[in-house]
């Protein structure tokens, strides 16, 4: 079936909503518009005109201003003294898209996730344009070794968010942009060195830029001199290795406080030191560095270890601890999700299956399956005998199936003896097995599967498209503060099941009956030609797998997008000008190099004028000369090169969705 077809059926099942009582889904009737929901003149609608009247917050909350500097964590509950707030775009705030977190005053105060408060700023609007909302703090004295350091989260994840930092110095009329940034779906830590502005007294200023985001969260807000070093360890390795002694443990460590000297990482198992890397670095305030080790690990088995960052005295300044397995071959887990718009529990699901894919990056491959609504595969969901929803299983195992994710454990740690690859030309994709042992498949035991995925975005307000919503707890994450039932221009619906072949039997004969070890076999083509992206389905894939038809295991399966993806939009900035973006003083001008943050990378590698981007996924480059002159931009993969126009000093500038990199070349 062509993208852009929906799929109905007559005659589904009657599916519950788990933990739910109710006999049978609930649809909707007519066409519900959020214009249809405003009310008469009595002022009782639902729509939160904003004001530009600016909300004076004193001896409210806890915040310091001394010699030690400025700080604020929101810890109570409240904007603590020194802070102020104001709204200066006058945008609308639909109260119909926010059940918690909505406010006309651009900022408000609340818990975002587990027991942590948080600045919240609600950007969603269906005004053209980017907030102005603003968070103001204090003047403050900007002593030598200052930093400014925060958090920040991107609250709903399908609706990023952007914002800046501002710098307003005494004497000054204009601001000038010290960071901007577009906010991660977890929270990150940051810092910027305010080396330029010691001995000056300065007012900063955090500033929502979002153009239809929906909630941006800062917290654990730091201006002054760090008393210590505040060491932040983010875990990148893959969980599942391929063949080998060793499986590599990767990571990036962030320095949001005081200079310190990193001597070494070390890698433990059982409390045992099994590796170590001499690093003898100092890490200044504002700086990151990467690390990789060798994990000595046994074959097909699992390795639990603890990554240890040790400082010049033997302490240890950051650890975090995980697991990792290495098999014949890496794995991609297939992962089978239930889920309806109908359903009040399924955002509970879809948040468990956002952390799986937080815990396994890129390891895992998606089939999201709709019950009862316009968004289902009867043909699929029929095969998957799943009685309710939310409902997971994991590689086809029938072992795995529960409402939630955690009967995944023991699966997500089994070994593969095959290796699928997808390559993708003009009109196919091209499917190659691999396998680590003789493998006698003359009686068709093992076949090829393959279901295409795309991303639903509705921006009209159809009912059959409003996602219901019972996530009333903080806990919740982005469902807290989402409305009880979900407008469909907010309602993104991920890895939605479309069509295939061989779901649960396999294709015959798509694999040959005999592989060696170790040889790639070209083993089917599918056909793709006609699969295009349109206004409503977007991130179209090929997801195949290898099916064992005696038990209809999954035993290794992967995923190639047919589409490009969008551009990520621009960050807005300040107006052109002295401090604007091109001037020497703006945000795009050599100062700008300590936009750094826990989770940046090095996302690129000169080779002469070739700029090598790593990972696969798009990044947006951008050269500058000393002077702050942009004189090249633009979205790449992998590798792109140099203008011969551009000589002599620059800054290059390489920013992807989760990370950013700043370097200082010459040409």
């Amino acid at each position: 079936m062509p993208p852009g077809v929906v799929i109905t059926s007559a005659s589904q099942p009657t599916i519950t909503c788990y933990y739910s009582l109710l006999p049978k889904p609930t649809r909707f009737s007519g066409h519900q518009t959020i214009e249809d929901t405003k009310l008469s003149e009595t002022g009782k609608r639902y729509y939160i005109m904003k004001t530009n009247a600016l909300i004076i917050f004193s001896l409210l909350g806890a915040a310091t201003a001394s010699a030690q500097g400025f700080k604020a964590d929101f810890a109570n509950g409240k904007f603590p003294a020194g802070i102020t707030v104001e709204d200066c775009d006058g945008f609308e705030v639909p109260s119909l898209c926010y059940k918690n977190g909505r406010t006309s005053d651009g900022w408000t105060v609340a818990t975002v996730g587990t027991g942590t408060y948080a600045a919240v700023s609600p950007s969603h609007s269906h005004d053209e344009g980017g907030q102005n909302n603003r968070m103001n703090i204090e003047e403050v004295t900007v002593e030598e070794g200052a930093v400014i350091s925060w958090t920040a989260r991107s609250v709903f994840s399908d609706f990023p968010d952007t914002y800046r930092i501002e710098a307003l110095v005494e004497g000054s009329e204009k601001p000038v942009t010290v960071f901007k940034g577009r906010a991660e779906e977890v929270f990150t830590p940051h810092a910027v060195t305010l080396e330029k502005y010691a001995g000056k007294k300065v007012r900063f200023s955090f500033v929502c830029t979002s153009e239809n985001g929906y909630l941006l969260a800062i917290k654990d807000i730091f201006i002054g001199v760090p008393e210590k070093p505040v060491l932040s360890l983010v875990d990148k390795t893959r969980r599942f290795s391929g063949n080998g002694e060793n499986v590599e443990v990767t990571g990036t460590v962030f320095n949001s406080g005081l200079e310190t000297t990193v001597e070494k990482v070390v890698l433990k198992v059982s409390s045992k030191e099994v590796a170590s890397k001499t690093i003898n670095e100092t890490v200044k305030s504002a700086e990151s560095f990467d690390f990789a080790i060798d994990l000595p690990v046994e074959l097909n088995k699992k390795t639990k270890y603890t990554v240890e960052i040790i400082g010049s005295d033997g302490s240890v300044l950051a650890s975090a601890s995980s697991a990792a397995i290495a098999s014949h071959f890496e794995r991609n887990h297939f992962v089978d999700e239930g889920t309806g718009v109908w359903c009040n529990n399924c955002p509970e699901g879809m948040l468990a299956l956002q952390q799986l894919k937080r815990d396994y990056p890129d390891q895992i491959v998606i089939a999201t399956d709709h019950a009862n609504d316009d968004l289902t595969n009867s043909d699929y969901w029929s095969g998957l005998k799943f009685f309710a929803v939310p409902y997971f299983m994991l590689n086809r195992r029938d072992d795995t199936k529960y409402s939630q994710t955690t009967n995944f454990e023991n699966g997500l740690w089994r070994p593969t003896p095959v290796k699928i690859d997808l390559a993708k030309d003009e009109e196919n994709v091209n499917v190659t097995v691999t396998t680590s042992e003789d493998i006698d498949n003359s009686n068709d035991r093992y076949r090829i599967g393959y279901v295409i995925t795309g991303d639903f975005y509705q921006t009209e307000d159809d009912a059959a498209y409003m996602q219901k919503n019972s996530c009333n707890m903080p806990r919740h994450e982005a469902y807290y503060f989402l409305p009880n039932i979900l407008p469909a221009h907010l309602s993104k619906y991920h890895n939605v099941n479309l069509d295939g072949e061989g779901y649960f039997d396999g294709i015959p004969n798509s694999i040959p009956a005999d592989i060696a070890p170790g040889e790639a076999t070209e083993s089917f083509v599918i056909p793709c030609d006609g699969l295009e992206a349109n206004e409503v389905w977007s991130n179209l894939r090929i997801n195949a797998y290898v099916l064992d038809t005696t038990n209809g295991e999954i035993l290794n399966s992967a995923s190639i997008r047919l589409d490009e993806p969008a551009p990520e939009p621009e960050i807005p900035d300040l107006p052109d000008g002295p401090d604007g973006p091109d001037g020497p003083d703006g945000p795009d001008g050599p100062d700008s190099v300590n936009e750094v943050s826990a989770s940046s990378t090095p996302l690129l590698r000169i080779s002469g004028r070739d700029l090598l981007l790593s990972g696969s996924e798009e990044t947006f480059v951008e050269i500058f000369y000393a002077d702050g002159q942009r004189v090249a931009a633009g979205n790449f993969h992998e590798r792109t090169v140099v203008p011969e126009s551009v000589s002599g000093p620059v800054i290059i500038r390489a920013t992807s969705r989760n990370a950013t990199s700043v370097i200082k070349a010459a040409f």
